[in-house]
């Protein structure tokens, strides 16, 4: 190898999954070390929330919004609604955003309903980026 060739991670993770799809060598070593993240990854909540420091998903998509106007405008959070847990004693919240006259829809639903909106904004995030992009390189290009 010289000194020109980019190391590679010391192990194969091409083993099939979908989840690798689009995904450099590099982006799946990051994400394996907790560098970095899928764009839905729920582990941004947990162990991986150090990357969330800077921007949240909600806060992405404002930028977006703000960066590129012509379809920043069409973004719409188009429905948000609570209903009760099947025990009864809890509240869970649904959140829908999307990109009006798209079939570009991020959902959600959870007990907290902060996170909830996050993960539906996730979810859209990863609907409007292509396969390979990682939660750091959005961050950087937003």
């Amino acid at each position: 190898m010289t000194s020109e060739e980019p190391s590679k991670p010391p192990f194969d993770m091409t083993f099939g999954s979908s989840f690798h799809q689009g995904y450099t060598d590099e982006d799946l070593f990051a994400i394996q070390q907790g560098t970095d993240a899928e764009i839905d990854d729920l582990e941004l909540f947990a162990s991986k929330k150090h990357l969330m420091a800077s921007s949240t998903p909600q806060s992405l998509l404002n930028q977006l919004s703000a960066k590129w106007p012509q379809v920043g405008h069409l973004i719409k959070p188009l429905q948000a609604w609570e209903t009760k847990a099947p025990d009864g004693k809890r509240s869970l919240w649904h959140f829908k955003i999307g990109i009006e006259g798209t079939q570009l829809i991020g959902y959600a639903s959870d007990f907290n309903k902060t996170r909830a909106k996050h993960i539906c904004a996730m979810k859209l995030l990863k609907k409007i980026f292509c396969d390979g992009f990682t939660w750091n390189r959005v961050v950087e290009l937003l």
